[in-house]
């Protein structure tokens, strides 16, 4: 019952349906609360990014057109040669992203899919190669000189291969057996190509604090203390899915995540020196604040099973929640699950 995958045998399952409810399993919504770290600048790219186009581009655009029609030119050749001119012409435009924090409806933001890449990217990092697998693997990697710090802060551990994980059947494996449709617990949750998502994240809106500019990196940045509320919600989630977005959030540890640019650049438990020498990148500890169902009712009794009688009746807490969620993943994943990888010491 194991894909194939590069010099490892890993732990799959078929994936959880998408399409309808299943006996055992909750939809729920949860209410998070982040907080940039006292000695920390936060700095991400808007989500979307247009090129610069101006107005000496737009008059060579005319006049490649303009010299087609005046040669006279009709055949096919001298279209696809426009074309293929045009084309050049647009793959010349450089696209830099604007030095600026995100907004939306004049709110400052960090993106929801820079949220979601994180907190994945944590959760593999977090468990061995044998229950997850590297969504990016297929990716052409950087030069290692590009990412030591990254090495640095995770350890070498980390950059031994793994594979990843595709629901797509491809022609030559029309005939092979269904174990290839299988994914890991971390893909089934998250998705992979063929396969959707069960988890969605908001966007991370400001509700207190500020944005800075720091003019030396010529960058605005989020100001140490400002404070963000995020909701995610997951459909046909069962305490492991659970376990695996707290481990992804640090819940259990307390610590900060890591998140947007600058991040290792700026701190020395990656190798780095710190900005101006007090203030490192990206740290923002989360909080849960709130949860609730929609359409089960089947929380307390997954609850029950795994923590016992809720003591007095009382209603389900945060902390129940929590713990219920750790103590699965300790018992379904043992040794192949690290809490204490990636997790920095750094006052909010």
């Amino acid at each position: 019952m194991f894909p194939k995958s590069p010099d490892l045998e890993r732990i799959v399952r078929d994936p959880t349906p998408r399409d309808r409810l299943i006996d055992g399993r909750v939809n729920l919504r949860l209410a998070f609360k982040a907080k940039v770290c006292r000695e920390s600048y936060v700095f991400t790219r808007p989500f979307m990014v247009s090129p610069h186009v101006d107005d000496r581009f737009i008059r060579s655009l005319h006049r490649l057109v303009e010299d087609y029609f005046l040669r006279g030119a009709n055949t096919h050749d001298d279209f696809e040669n426009l074309i293929k001119a045009v084309n050049s012409k647009l793959k010349s435009l450089k696209v830099k992203p604007p030095p600026k924090i995100p907004r939306y409806d004049a709110k400052v933001i960090i993106p929801a899919s820079a949220l979601k890449g994180v907190v994945r990217s944590r959760i593999e990092y977090k468990l061995s190669p044998k229950i997850s697998c590297y969504c990016v693997e297929e990716q052409k990697m950087p030069p290692k000189n590009l990412y030591k710090r990254h090495l640095t802060f995770w350890g070498k551990e980390i950059d031994k291969p793994r594979g990843s994980c595709s629901f797509v059947k491809k022609e030559e494996e029309e005939k092979e057996e269904e174990e290839s449709r299988k994914v890991c617990i971390v893909c089934d949750l998250f998705g992979s190509p063929g396969l959707a998502s069960r988890i969605y994240f908001s966007d991370l809106e400001m509700v207190s604090g500020k944005v800075t500019r720091l003019q030396d990196l010529g960058i605005e940045v989020i100001a140490p203390q400002s404070e963000f509320k995020s909701t995610v919600n997951i459909i046909n989630c069962d305490l492991i899915d659970l376990g695996l977005l707290f481990l992804g959030l640090e819940l259990y540890s307390g610590s900060p995540i890591l998140l947007g640019a600058y991040k290792y650049r700026y701190n020395p438990s990656a190798g780095g020196l710190k900005y101006r020498g007090n203030f490192i990148f990206g740290a923002l500890r989360f909080q849960l604040e709130d949860f609730s169902e929609i359409l089960t009712n089947r929380l307390a009794s997954l609850l029950k099973e795994r923590l016992g009688e809720v003591k007095g009746g009382r209603r389900i807490s945060r902390e129940d929640l929590i713990k219920a969620a750790r103590l699965e993943l300790e018992d379904m994943l043992r040794e192949n699950v690290f809490f204490d990888r990636g997790v920095i010491k750094v006052e909010c």
